[in-house]
């Protein structure tokens, strides 16, 4: 499986997966939940715990759902759908048991890739809605107050709230170069790349619990590690060292343990490792893609 192709994949499936009435959210008191998207003849939800046992079925639909985050209190989860008769996606919500689900875009183009403000209040999102570039816009949750928040002739994706609210990271790509780890204050000030390695693509994960670090994914080395990065930019701290690729990396509530994607020859499969590179565990291994969706946490 090549580079180009998990690309690919991550670009035409988001952040993956369709979310749940009966998502096994994980809050205080509560064991953490790994969520995954695999891939046979159908794309599908599925939940495990973060050793990789207990693995179950979630969805079982033919509606293409995907980008699904559960709120920071757990009652609502954001997503995007490709409405039926319509050739763009658009932002939803609903509650955490299926039902009032809402839709809070509704234009032409597409919208993607929502992610929740810490207090559950906002959500920043992708969208073409502007031109041929992509551009990082924030709304309230009920849909209203949307605000542009980045204006460039780059392409913005994967952006994620740090847990202080204080700064969104995301992924820039630059036309015609590489792709950069950048970050932004929630009403668009304050833009600062975080990377700044040319000839390298490097993407934005997900924040440490403590929001010291991100976790991110680079082809430094030729293929995609998983590396860590201080939270203001800095230099990437490698964390796997192999040939496969490593991606699409996600860390435990704990802060003990990022769990990722590597491929091999035939697939995805989901693994975890400490930050230090140590103690790397497999959690799945089937003959089908495993796309690592998100923790709930």
């Amino acid at each position: 499986m090549t580079w180009r192709r998990i690309i690919g994949c991550l670009l035409a499936v988001g952040a993956f997966v369709a979310a749940s009435p009966t998502a096994n959210a994980s809050f205080p008191g509560q064991p953490a939940r790994i969520r995954f998207m695999r891939i046979d003849t159908d794309h599908e939800l599925f939940v495990m715990r973060t050793d990789g046992t207990a693995v179950r079925r979630v969805t079982t639909n033919t509606v293409h759902d995907a980008d699904a985050r559960v709120s920071p209190d757990g009652s609502r989860i954001v997503f995007w759908r490709e409405p039926a008769g319509e050739s763009d996606g658009e932002i939803y919500t609903m509650r955490a048991d299926g039902t009032h689900v809402r839709r809070l875009t509704d234009n032409d183009d597409e919208d993607q890739m929502p992610n929740w403000s810490p207090d559950g209040d906002r959500i920043v999102f992708r969208s073409d809605r502007t031109g041929f570039q992509i551009d990082l816009f924030r709304m309230n949750a009920d849909g209203s107050g949307v605000a542009r928040l980045t204006s460039t002739n780059n392409r913005e994706r994967w952006p994620t709230w740090s847990p202080d609210g204080a700064w969104i990271a995301f992924s820039l790509e630059q036309l015609g170069a590489d792709v950069e780890v950048a970050r932004i204050r929630p009403n668009g000030s304050g833009f600062q790349l975080l990377t700044n390695n040319t000839g390298t693509d490097d993407f934005t994960a997900d924040w440490s619990p403590d929001g010291d670090d991100l976790a991110v994914w680079s082809d430094a080395d030729g293929d995609f590690e998983i590396y860590t990065l201080p939270s203001g930019g800095g230099s990437l701290h490698r964390v796997t060292r192999n040939r496969a690729d490593d991606l699409n990396a996600f860390w435990l509530p704990s802060g003990t343990r990022i769990v990722f994607n590597r491929a091999d020859a035939n697939d995805l499969e989901i693994h975890s490792i400490k930050p230090n590179g140590t103690g790397i565990r497999r959690l799945t291994a089937n003959a089908v893609e495993d796309f690592l969706v998100r923790l709930v946490s």
